[in-house]
């Protein structure tokens, strides 16, 4: 998912955003670690050949120069090996090209995600580095469940990593910001088990970086295996919709994005081929996507793109035509703004 702001995601205030690419199977794993590894996620997570993926998501909101911020959301497959690495290569380059476009118009970026060393947050961070702009406009927004399940080395590590180029926002599990998140804690990770306090810490993340934000750029997206009630996407989707917040529907990576991009963009007139046997949640979440009012969706999809533009970026995967279409459509809206 990618969140931006059209005034300036996964942001509105600085920072509080949130976003990610994955792909879960397999049975949930909640014990304690004290190395950092999982709280929450899959199995698949950790590479499974059947379901391959990372979470990882960019929010676009106005920044101190009055750009949007914008967000990148989830990303899944549930491919073989080979296409799921050509997915997450393209993957890559667009969350960069996209990162890059926001920076060069001067805007913000607000990752809301996961803080592996190997993920999308870290390789936003080296990505956008590379602008040199000493104004922090990077912001990474941690859940309640992600930084309570890392332990205090580590999130220190990926503190200190952000530099000069970004800052870290630690949430509690309603979603509000914690001024001090390391007081009380003795260095070891410490999982939040209840998975029902991690659904609802998710959700008050997604919500709060809307409301931080100017519009989300949803990409990908899990379509099996998630926590929530709702894969991750498709509930920032709805919580966008809800707010009357711009989205822009980048579908040619498949997964949820390019479903609800189906529906709601392309009308019906699949390009992909049909889902085999879907998840029974993941159906379910769909049609409380297409029971939303279609006006209501119309509002959200008013992000600056006409429809031909519209459906270019639901079925493309290059990675330069994506990061351009999001930027025209940005662009477009804050030209109308003034």
């Amino acid at each position: 998912m990618v969140c931006c702001r059209c005034s300036a995601h996964e942001g509105g205030t600085r920072p509080g955003s949130s976003s990610r690419p994955t792909a879960r199977s397999g049975r949930e794993t909640r014990a304690r670690s004290r190395d950092g590894s999982d709280g929450y996620r899959s199995d698949a997570r950790r590479g499974h050949a059947s379901s391959v993926g990372r979470e990882g998501r960019i929010d676009g909101t106005p920044g101190t120069r009055g750009t949007p911020r914008h967000t990148v959301g989830d990303f899944g497959v549930g491919q073989s090996r080979s296409r799921a690495a050509w997915l997450e290569q393209h993957f890559r380059l667009a969350l960069g090209e996209i990162a890059r476009a926001i920076l060069i118009a001067g805007g913000e970026a607000t990752y809301g995600g996961y803080t592996d060393p190997e993920g999308y947050g870290a390789y936003l961070a080296s990505e956008l580095q590379r602008f040199a702009r000493r104004d922090r406009p990077f912001h990474a927004v941690l859940a309640w469940p992600e930084h309570r399940r890392m332990t205090v080395e580590r999130l220190k590590a990926f503190e200190d990593s952000l530099g000069l180029y970004g800052d870290l926002t630690f949430l509690d599990a309603e979603g509000n910001k914690i001024d001090d998140p390391y007081a009380g804690r003795d260095g070891v990770a410490e999982p939040v088990a209840d998975i029902e306090e991690v659904k609802g810490s998710l959700s008050s993340m997604r919500r709060m970086v809307t409301a931080s934000t100017g519009g989300r750029i949803l990409l990908g997206g899990r379509v099996t295996g998630f926590v929530g009630d709702l894969p991750g996407v498709v509930e920032e989707f709805l919580v966008s919709v809800d707010a009357g917040q711009p989205v822009y529907l980048a579908g040619g990576f498949e997964g949820a994005a390019g479903d609800i991009a189906v529906e709601s963009v392309l009308r019906g007139n699949a390009w992909a081929p049909a889902r085999p046997d879907p998840d029974k949640r993941y159906a379910a979440a769909m049609e409380v996507v297409r029971s939303v009012p279609k006006d209501r969706i119309a509002r959200s999809l008013d992000n600056g793109l006409t429809e031909e533009e519209q459906r270019r970026l639901a079925v493309t995967h290059r990675a330069s035509e994506i990061a351009a279409l999001v930027s025209l459509g940005v662009g477009r809206r804050l030209a109308s703004a003034k």
